[in-house]
């Protein structure tokens, strides 16, 4: 949190709906947040929303609970604090490419009868366990000098072996460098229906491909499944079919893309098939994405801890040429509505709420920070001192720091708090 003093936050869901230094702040609205002077002028307790940069009154934030509860801050000078604002930025999910890439890279050489070995060193991976690493081992036999029955055998191994993970931690898909074929997608106005999870998929009247329906999809064919109404490209997940039957197709591993129906129009296709002697032929790779831990289970703030999953990817067993690629870094993001909550649960502390703080299970003393969602925010940073006592003894001041967080739903674009500031988020 802050190490040279204490920390405090405060919490806007909606409009303050003040008027600039006429609103009173215990009139502000229900689930709100504003900040107020405290001078014992005649804008005592009144809201600023202009700049108030120069001066040198005392201030103070106020929040006010969807309970009404009123909530203020340690009285604070601007020309005795430092502060910044920063808008919301979402969270980003690690994504790492072994082998082929989407550009460039294969599995090499592959040896029948030998075996090949992923090992995937895990941090952040569970509540409560910090950056401690988990390192999971994932071996399958080749059965073929073919770069896609290793690739689909090794990511087969990897759904069985995570699948007993108490918690989520990252995907496995596999990825080709077949050329992307538009007029190789179900034929046009042929939905297939995909449910993210299962190995079957729907056909809407009969497993033909191509704009006019001129050829057949066959066990051994791949399915490159790409995004609803966004076509396919080189790194979307591609799976072999292992058996038909009239409408309903099944393939080789848990589908990961999202559940929907998937459309050709006119030959831009959601779904491409990639026919079996071109997937082959082609260079393999696997991409391994982050998952979100909390997505099925929801967010405990006084429990969990926010963190994005961070992975390695290695392997002594795949030839040197094997190249390991870092698509996307791992972020927590700025303001993510878990991040909020977690800070404003272990806060508590310094309002004089310890007993919620610490208590199991929780009395929830202020939980507005919108878990549900969850919720976005932007975010204003106050470091703050204080040292009007001057020792009669030594004549020093001591210094008291203190740290406070503003946060105000993104859409809201700070609520004329940020402008109090001088700033603009």
């Amino acid at each position: 949190m802050f190490e040279d003093g204490v920390a405090y936050q405060y919490i806007g869901n909606v409009t303050n709906a003040a008027t600039d230094d006429t609103t009173l702040g215990k009139d502000i609205a229900v689930g709100s947040v504003a900040l107020i002077k405290v001078d014992g002028s005649s804008s005592q307790g009144k809201v600023q929303e202009t700049t108030m940069v120069a001066s040198d009154a005392p201030f103070k934030i106020v929040q006010k609970t969807a309970a009404g509860q009123l909530i203020y801050s340690p009285e604070f000078y601007i020309s005795k604090s430092t502060y910044s604002g920063k808008s919301y930025s979402a969270p980003v999910e690690q994504v790492t490419y072994y082998g082929y890439n989407g550009s460039t890279s294969s599995l090499g050489t592959v040896v029948s009868g030998q075996t090949y070995t992923l090992h995937i060193t895990l941090r952040s991976y569970a509540p409560g366990v910090g950056h401690s690493p988990l390192v999971k081992t994932v071996p399958y036999v080749a059965t073929s000098a073919v770069e896609a029955d290793l690739a689909t055998g090794l990511a087969g191994s990897f759904d069985r072996i995570f699948k007993r993970e108490p918690n989520k931690t990252i995907q496995c898909d596999t990825v080709c460098n077949a050329t992307v074929t538009a007029a190789n997608g179900t034929k046009s106005g042929q939905e297939v229906t995909v449910v993210k999870g299962s190995t079957a998929l729907t056909f809407e009247t009969n497993v033909t491909y191509e704009v006019a329906g001129g050829a057949t999809l066959a066990v051994g064919d791949y399915l490159r499944i790409g995004t609803v109404s966004g076509g396919t490209a080189l790194t979307d997940p591609v799976y072999r079919v292992t058996a038909i039957s009239t409408v309903y197709v099944t393939v080789d591993r848990p589908v990961t893309a999202a559940s929907g129906i998937y459309d050709d129009a006119g030959g831009t296709s959601d779904i491409e098939v990639i026919p079996a002697a071109t997937g082959n032929a082609a260079d393999w790779g696997f991409k391994f994405t982050g998952l979100d831990r909390f997505a099925d289970s929801g967010f405990n703030p006084q429990n969990d801890f926010f963190s994005k999953i961070r992975f390695e990817v290695a392997s002594s067993d795949f030839d040197s040429t094997v190249a390991t690629t870092a698509s996307a870094v791992a972020s927590e993001g700025v303001g993510h509505g878990y991040e909020v909550a977690q800070m404003e649960s272990k806060l508590a502390m310094n309002d004089g709420k310890g007993k919620y703080a610490s208590a199991y299970p929780a009395t929830v003393y202020r939980g507005e920070a919108d878990v549900a969602t969850p919720g976005i925010y932007d975010t204003i940073v106050l470091n703050c001192y204080r040292n009007e006592v001057t020792s009669a003894v030594t004549g020093q001041q001591p210094v008291s720091k203190f740290q406070i967080y503003i946060r105000t739903k993104d859409a809201l674009s700070g609520d004329a708090v940020d402008a109090a500031f001088g700033l603009t988020i």
